[in-house]
């Protein structure tokens, strides 16, 4: 009885050592083809979804607490010609999915490029051919202030291409971003937040590979061999600075620091590559 213990064990043994000499590559497959599959997914359709429901979310709030949203804290540059000259306008911020901007200031200049006058508003909204100031205060170089309840200023800008410039990245489905980016730099806006979003929903399928690729290369070994804290601490140390490097390099492109195409890839390539380099080192020894 000991005897054929001891012949049924032997190729089980020998089964078990193969298994783990296994290529890891080959076992990694599988996980990256779903990877690919669900990264596509999320963009091309969980994406649009997700920002429909959150322009939903966002005018029922608005709605609801009856107050304004602004879409972030950085201030609004504006560039606009008309029948009256050129004019730049800058605000604190704008109402989402709306014309509406708040602390207004508009520098006014003639055809000639020569400065005319100075509107500072608490607010402003953007009409059919013109700008509406609520409260507002004009200062030119020959005479004194001016105050006016309301002060026109003509304007170029299509109203339905601002309120949609105005509108969050995140709030954009994926198929509207390239012709959000096109309005808003025919609008004198910067249009780096948009690029940047276009960007990051086009290398999210390569930062889920780099996912699968971080998770493997602490994952795919025996618990039999030992060493299974190191291993969950190795994975949850890798997932983090994955994670974190992924927030560094969007707030960075956001602020302009790099490009959108640098600060989107840069994350899901060096996982990638890292992932990749960590799997090819345990399967040579």
């Amino acid at each position: 009885m000991i005897g054929r213990h001891a012949d049924v064990c032997g190729p089980l043994t020998e089964e078990l050592e193969d298994r783990a000499e296994y290529p890891r590559r080959r076992r990694v497959g599988p996980g990256v083809l779903v990877a690919l599959v669900l990264g596509a997914l999320s963009v091309t359709v969980y994406n649009p979804i997700s920002a429909g429901l959150k322009q939903h979310a966002s005018k029922l709030e608005s709605e609801i607490f009856a107050r304004k949203m602004k879409t972030s804290g950085r201030e609004l540059w504006l560039r606009q010609k008309s029948r009256d000259g050129q004019a730049v306008i800058r605000a604190d911020g704008a109402v989402e999915n709306t014309t509406d901007i708040a602390s207004v200031t508009a520098f006014v200049f003639d055809q000639e490029g020569r400065f005319i006058e100075r509107v500072e508003s608490p607010g402003g909204t953007l009409r059919d051919g013109y700008w509406e100031f609520k409260d507002a205060r004009v200062l030119t170089t020959n005479d004194e202030p001016q105050a006016y309840s309301t002060y026109l200023l003509a304007s170029n800008l299509d109203p339905s291409q601002v309120r949609q410039t105005f509108t969050p990245p995140e709030s954009v489905p994926f198929w509207r971003l390239g012709e959000t980016i096109d309005r808003s730099e025919s609008a004198g806006l910067d249009a780096t937040r948009y690029r940047l979003q276009y960007d990051v929903l086009i290398a999210r399928p390569l930062l889920f590979v780099a996912m699968v690729f971080v998770a493997a290369s602490v994952s795919l070994r025996f618990f039999r061999f030992g060493g299974v804290a190191k291993m969950v601490l190795g994975g949850v140390a890798a997932g983090f600075a994955l994670y974190v490097a992924t927030e560094l390099m969007r707030d960075l492109g956001a602020a302009g620091f790099v490009g959108p195409t640098v600060a989107a890839w840069f994350p899901a390539v060096v996982g990638t590559m890292l992932g990749t380099l960590a799997l090819l080192y345990q399967e040579d020894g």
